[in-house]
């Protein structure tokens, strides 16, 4: 009922031109439909009771081939903000509504986390590789490290610095 209700609010938050959600309390179902250059995305959320100890089922249909190809990575993204970000199914949604954003906006995503939109700091990946170009976040990169020891590029191994 406390995520079905962060969800309503939600409805508030944004116009239904940004993002337009539905919430079934009865079903424990959220439907938010984000639409942006005649691209549509609608995500199906469905709540267990034992929420969060079982996690969130999340499901995208869609119309465009960008959708369409990016609705893996989409999912993957909802399912690590709502399983490690102690961030509940509205939060969740907010965080997913910038990541979509920013993706019709063509910003490229982190190559560590495949975030576009960093769900704690809402920072975008601005930390550039010197030899293949790809962008990080700041975060991903002092995480990536501190658990490797050394300074290279996540992906081509080159020194970052």
């Amino acid at each position: 009922a406390r995520e079905a209700s962060g969800a309503e609010a939600l409805k508030n938050e944004f116009g239904p031109h940004e993002l337009d959600v539905k919430v079934a309390p009865r079903q424990r179902e959220i439907r938010a439909t984000y639409e942006k250059g005649g691209a549509n995305v609608e995500l199906t959320l469905v709540v267990p009771e034992a929420y969060p100890l079982k996690p969130v089922d999340a499901q995208i249909e869609n119309e465009s081939q960008f959708a369409k190809k990016m609705s893996a990575r989409w999912i993957l993204v909802l399912r690590n903000i709502l399983g490690s970000q102690n961030s509940g199914v509205a939060e969740s949604l907010r965080v997913w509504k910038l990541n979509l954003e920013k993706q019709f906006e063509n910003v490229e995503e982190c190559s560590v986390c495949y975030y576009v939109i960093y769900p704690t700091n809402k920072s975008t990946p601005d930390m550039p590789c010197r030899t293949c170009r790809k962008r990080f976040h700041k975060i991903c990169v002092s995480q990536w490290i501190n658990s490797s020891g050394k300074s290279n590029c996540p992906l081509c191994k080159s020194l970052l610095f």
